[in-house]
């Protein structure tokens, strides 16, 4: 429900197609999951930022 509003509110923010793709593929709903994905490629939107992962005390960022 608030990836909807994110995109009823901003339907250019990329991170709201991808959680909302992750969400629809995570519960084995395949179509939606590639809905969001084209829609996010229609508008020319890219997915930003970066990971970071912990392992023992190191941090990694990619």
């Amino acid at each position: 429900m608030a990836a909807m509003k994110i995109l009823g509110l901003d339907p250019n923010e990329p991170a709201a197609y991808v959680q909302l793709s992750n969400i629809y593929a995570s519960a084995g709903n395949w179509e939606e999951s590639t809905e969001m994905r084209r829609k996010m490629k229609e508008r020319n939107l890219v997915k930003g930022g970066c990971s970071w992962i912990e392992v023992g005390d190191n941090v990694h960022k990619f």
